[in-house]
């Protein structure tokens, strides 16, 4: 890996499998996909947020599930538009209906129960 690679903690990564979103309509866009989709939302210089991402990445990485994530410094109206009130907040969503939810660090197993 470069360095360059290593400074980046976020979903911008190139080589990251979370797809970032940055607009209302890409956030209703997400959420309305078909099947499960979940949406992780942080802030770079949230540390349970900088603890989660590696989880969330291998998470992404490992299923079939698509993910996304919005960084809520940059687009605070998105974390207003779903709620967020603490960061990080996982939010899974079927068929558009946000089925649960988790705020804070969690395993990957819990993870992997918030989305099967």
């Amino acid at each position: 890996m470069s360095t360059e690679r290593n400074s980046q903690s976020g979903p911008e990564r190139a080589d990251n499998p979370i797809e970032p979103i940055s607009t209302p309509a890409e956030l209703a866009a997400s959420v309305a996909d078909s099947g499960r989709v979940v949406i992780l939302f942080y802030a770079e210089w949230c540390e349970p947020c900088r603890t989660i991402m590696p989880i969330v990445e291998q998470f992404a990485a490992d299923t079939s599930v698509t993910v996304f994530g919005v960084d809520v410094e940059a687009n605070p109206v998105l974390a207003e538009i779903a709620d967020v009130e603490r960061l990080p907040t996982i939010v899974a969503y079927t068929d558009g209906i946000e089925q649960d939810r988790i705020e804070g660090v969690c395993s990957a197993k819990e993870l992997a129960r918030l989305v099967f």
